[in-house]
């Protein structure tokens, strides 16, 4: 009797044992696709730069520089917009991203990743007012 008794609490122990193993499905312990940092240059041969982040197992973009130069009726405007959020600017979703970079609706920069690519399109403005003046171009840019 003792000896069935053993043999079941032996048989118990390794049975709940095994169930407790890792489980590697938990997708915050694992890295999204997508992650990463990239750049390249946007259509006006400019620096841009995009950073990805592993935000509890979602990609999210978390940072992201461009340079411009445009001329327009006459005067040439530069500079560079960028920012910065450790808790996220946009979320991807199905490898895109859509966020708002300004203070207009249609200020945005967009982004389709496939692979180690990123490629997409941005507006903003910079010039406000009744003679608004936006920089408008696309990119492709790789991770590195």
């Amino acid at each position: 009797m003792n000896r069935l008794f053993s043999i079941i609490l032996i048989i118990t122990i390794s049975l709940f044992a095994l169930s407790c193993g890792d489980d590697d499905s938990n997708p915050a312990s694992s890295t999204p696709d997508g992650v990463g940092v990239y750049a390249g240059t946007n259509s006006m041969d400019k620096p841009i730069s995009i950073t990805i982040s592993n935000i509890n197992g979602s990609a999210w973009v978390t940072q992201y520089s461009i340079e411009y130069f445009i001329s327009s009726s006459g005067s040439t405007y530069s500079g560079t917009a960028s920012q910065t959020d450790s808790e996220g600017l946009g979320k991807v979703s199905d490898n895109k991203f859509e966020i708002n970079i300004g203070t207009e609706e249609d200020e945005a920069l967009t982004g389709t990743i496939d692979g180690d690519n990123i490629s997409g399109d941005f507006n903003l403005q910079v010039l406000p007012g009744e003679n608004s003046v936006y920089a408008t171009g696309s990119y492709s840019i790789s991770k590195n």
